[in-house]
């Protein structure tokens, strides 16, 4: 990873940062779960088409078993039935499949927006990096959840922040930035294209950092609720 490559810590949660986005775009959302922020992104986003993509299974491999998400199979399939019902007669595509199978069905420059929230463990992650890069237009922005490492995403074994930095270093591409929220979505792009310093010229930024400085700090309040705390250095 290049070492003095930096990016910004945006003051947006990720729902705002759909708020940012073009309207009328070609959208894919990789992990789709409930279909709470596919919602969101036809909302707010009103995509010409958005294709939604979920294999909707439970999943055994040790690196997805503690991630909340890997529910049992009976309620995979209430949730696959949900989603669909949700979007029945709309401009959505939904793809029962795994991440890799769905990427290999799209042409290279097919998407506008990507936004990847699927197994979080490094090597799922870096595989659906690879994967769908390639699909993302020259001057769209491939987008992500849980670019986190405090003690609860550390328990669901995730290392989003070291496979998206890792990605980083080797492509090169532009670090957009990430969102200030328990767990952040991070925002990546080909080069620095207008859709990326449009946000950064829009979006309140907190401060900037520099790649492998940043972990985060879990505190929880007496009313129950936890935040997250970003700590630089090494």
């Amino acid at each position: 990873m290049t070492s003095n490559q930096k990016t910004f810590l945006l003051d947006i949660k990720r729902e705002d940062l759909l708020d940012y986005l073009d309207h009328g775009k070609v959208f894919a959302e990789i992990g789709v779960a409930e279909g709470g922020f596919s919602q969101d992104i036809v909302r707010r986003c009103q995509p010409a088409i958005l294709v939604l993509v979920d294999p909707w299974m439970h999943q055994s491999t040790p690196d997805y078993a503690p991630d909340e998400n890997n529910v049992s199979d009976h309620e995979q399939d209430r949730r696959f039935h949900s989603v669909s019902s949700m979007f029945e007669g709309q401009n959505v595509e939904i793809l029962r499949e795994t991440s890799l199978e769905a990427a290999a069905r799209f042409s290279d420059a097919a998407f506008d927006y990507i936004y990847i929230d699927a197994m979080h463990g490094f090597d799922a992650v870096s595989a659906d990096l690879k994967a769908w890069w390639p699909k993302l237009k020259p001057d769209g922005l491939l987008m992500g959840h849980d670019y986190a490492n405090h003690q609860d995403a550390r328990k669901m074994g995730f290392d989003v922040i070291g496979a998206v930095n890792a990605f980083v270093g080797e492509t090169n591409c532009a670090f957009v930035g990430i969102t200030n929220e328990l767990y952040p979505s991070y925002i990546l792009q080909k080069s620095w294209q207008a859709k990326g310093a449009e946000i950064l010229k829009q979006a309140p930024i907190l401060c900037s950092f520099e790649l492998g400085l940043l972990s985060w700090d879990l505190l929880s309040f007496s009313d129950g609720s936890f935040k997250s705390f970003p700590r630089f250095g090494r």
